[in-house]
Formats: C-alpha cells, sequence, structure tokens
C-alpha cells in the first residue's frame, strides 16, 4: 500500500494514498459536481500524489482548513453512498494508464468495493476518524464541531 507523508506544525502524520483518493473522490462527487471546481486545492493534491512524486506538497494545516469547510458539508453522507473515482479505481486495480473519462461512481450502484470496511449508516467523519484525528494532531486544529 501506498503511504503519504503530510508535514505539519506538530509533527509529520501519515495516511494511505486509497483513504485520501476517496475523500477527494467524495469531495468530487458530492460538492463539486463530479469535476474539480479549484475550491479544494489541498485535498486534489494530496489524492493526485504518486510514490514518484516524493513527499507530498501538501501542508497539514491547508488540508485541516479545506476539511473544515467540506466536513460539514458531507455531514449526511453514509458509509454506503460512498463516492469512488473513475481514476481511482483504475488505480486500485493496477491499470498503467489512467482511463480516458473521469468522474465519481456511488460504489455500491456498480458493485465496486471499497478499500476499507464501512457500516452502511455510518457517516464520512466515522469512516475517516483515524486520518482525521491524526490530521487534527499534525495540523493543530480542529476539522469540525465534531
Amino acid at each position: 500500500m501506498e503511504r503519504i507523508e503530510i508535514g505539519g506544525p506538530n509533527g509529520a502524520m501519515f495516511c494511505e494514498w486509497s483513504a485520501a483518493a476517496l475523500l477527494r473522490d467524495n469531495v468530487m462527487h458530492w460538492l463539486e459536481d463530479e469535476e474539480p471546481s479549484g475550491r479544494f486545492p489541498a485535498i486534489h493534491a494530496l489524492a493526485d500524489w504518486s510514490p514518484t512524486c516524493g513527499r507530498t506538497p501538501v501542508r497539514a494545516e491547508d488540508l485541516a482548513d479545506e476539511l473544515a469547510v467540506a466536513l460539514p458539508l458531507l455531514r449526511e453522507v453514509r458509509g454506503k453512498d460512498l463516492a469512488i473515482g473513475i481514476w481511482t479505481r483504475a488505480r486500485m486495480t493496477g491499470q498503467q494508464a489512467p482511463p480516458t473519462v473521469r468522474g465519481t461512481v456511488v460504489a455500491r450502484l456498480v458493485g465496486w468495493t471499497l478499500p476499507m470496511p464501512l457500516a452502511d449508516d455510518a457517516s464520512l467523519e466515522e469512516c475517516y476518524r483515524p486520518f482525521l484525528d491524526a490530521l487534527r494532531s499534525s495540523a493543530g486544529r480542529q476539522l469540525s464541531a465534531a
């Protein structure tokens, strides 16, 4: 599995690339009409990272600021409704070249499994609790009222 290091004022944190990509995919699906809008550049940059890039340029503080905006807007999204990007799915299944189209789908509607165990009724924040807790610690700030 590919791990991403994210630097912050309180130390570095690590996350799996697949978790970062799925987070980006859900922001893109539910908040950006399935295309990057420019509103969440750190979230997109984190998910666009690849091992050949070295350390990610994303700062924990920038990611925390964007998630403080995105998470309240995603509060109603449940585990059963999590989306996955076509590009993410291609990379996770080992395709060498990205697909010619970009978009997202609700994974269960097309029969795709996600790389993390999820309860159908869990919120996005609950699904990402360890990642969000590590980011709060690294960035030294809260992401939401939760």
